[in-house]
């Protein structure tokens, strides 16, 4: 029994690993893509993820939140990016502003605070 227990807990630390893996290809992705169209603000937001990819979360419970943080940040940049965009075709900004700051707030809860 714990030999099959011990081969699901590496089964899911393996997926979660490549989970994190996936994620940061995608965030220096975004970030390249944000660098290139000036966006400034979305570089700060693929900062704060990276940062949070790479400290080792304390329970599976804060790694999925740290996951689900870093994905949403994605979906935050690709809408920063589009946005920028637009704007250089004539449209008005988007209204983006609270969503960044909730989403850079809360990847600061989820930090550890160093002593």
């Amino acid at each position: 029994m714990d030999i099959q227990h011990n081969g699901h807990e590496q089964d899911a630390a393996a997926e979660r690993m490549q989970e994190r893996q996936t994620a940061l290809q995608h965030l220096q992705t975004m970030k390249q893509r944000s660098t290139e169209a000036g966006v400034a603000i979305a570089e700060r937001v693929a900062t704060a993820a990276e940062a949070l990819i790479a400290m080792p979360p304390p329970s599976i419970d804060a790694e999925r939140e740290v996951l689900d943080t870093v994905f949403r940040s994605l979906d935050v940049m690709a809408l920063l990016v589009h946005d920028a965009g637009r704007r250089q075709q004539g449209y008005p900004p988007a209204a983006l502003h609270e969503a960044v700051h909730m989403l850079l707030e809360q990847m600061e809860r989820i930090k550890p605070k160093s002593h």
